[in-house]
């Protein structure tokens, strides 16, 4: 059952609770690998709510979630300086992809999250990075983060791979990173929904409160990261996306 975010009232208590379990799992992430959080979230909330309205949405909590990350390491503002070609092919991108995002049908949408995961969960990292390093592709990984955040609302694997040999470069911390360019590509992604239309007060006072959860997640997750062997928890991740991803395909095949 897909419910609307529109009336708030009229939402069953134990898809309540079910999206706020999700939010904290997704905080939790965060705030222990990194990242994730968006697979995560959006995943697991357009399996009651319409994708559309959750991708436009989570794109605020998104933006706050990695505020709240650097507040609690050191702003790279060395390594973000020398991304200026990376974000620049990311803003192009984000265009194109939001662009996408108003013309494609909801069915479209559900199976590209589902195949999306997919791909992600079939994918060994250590190729990904290899291939990255062999090609240095930084303005092809801005371009393809910035489409699939633009569309899905989240940049995922190019950014997050790009981050990888990038802080490997420049000695920045992996955590502060990614989060620094996760924020610049939500905060892009933000401003063309807001001049598009399809961000407006409403969705941005209920992204606001999505962010709650989110941030007892994080403060979780980090407070626990050197207790959780983080092997486990990718482990753990990988069969929740995958149960996600059968669902969404589902969905999808279903409209």
């Amino acid at each position: 059952m897909i419910i609307s975010l529109i009336n708030l009232a009229d939402i069953p208590l134990q898809i309540v609770v079910y999206g706020i379990v999700v939010l904290l799992l997704g905080g939790f992430v965060k705030g222990t690998v990194g990242f994730a959080v968006g697979l995560v979230v959006v995943g697991g909330l357009v399996q009651v709510f319409p994708a559309k309205e959750i991708s436009i949405i989570l794109s605020v909590p998104f933006l706050l979630s990695n505020v709240i990350v650097l507040k609690q390491e050191d702003i790279p503002y060395r390594f973000v300086r020398g991304q200026v070609p990376f974000i620049a092919a990311l803003f192009v991108g984000v265009i194109v992809g939001v662009v996408l995002l108003r013309v494609i049908s909801s069915q479209i949408l559900y199976l590209l999250l589902a195949s999306y995961i997919a791909i992600f969960l079939a994918t060994s990292q250590n190729k990904l990075v290899a291939y990255a390093e062999k090609t240095g592709l930084s303005i092809g990984s801005g371009l393809f983060g910035g489409l699939l955040g633009g569309v899905i609302g989240v940049p995922g694997p190019p950014l997050i791979i790009h981050t990888y040999i990038q802080v490997s470069k420049k000695e920045t911390g992996f955590v502060a990173g990614v989060a620094s360019l996760f924020l610049i590509a939500h905060l892009l992604r933000i401003g063309v929904l807001a001049s598009d239309g399809l961000l407006e007060i409403r969705g941005i006072l209920i992204g606001i409160a999505f962010i709650i959860p989110i941030w007892v997640g994080i403060v979780l997750g980090t407070r626990f990261r050197d207790y959780i062997p983080e092997q486990r928890l990718k482990q753990i991740i990988k069969i929740f996306l995958a149960v996600i991803g059968a669902r969404l395909a589902i969905i999808g095949f279903s409209l």
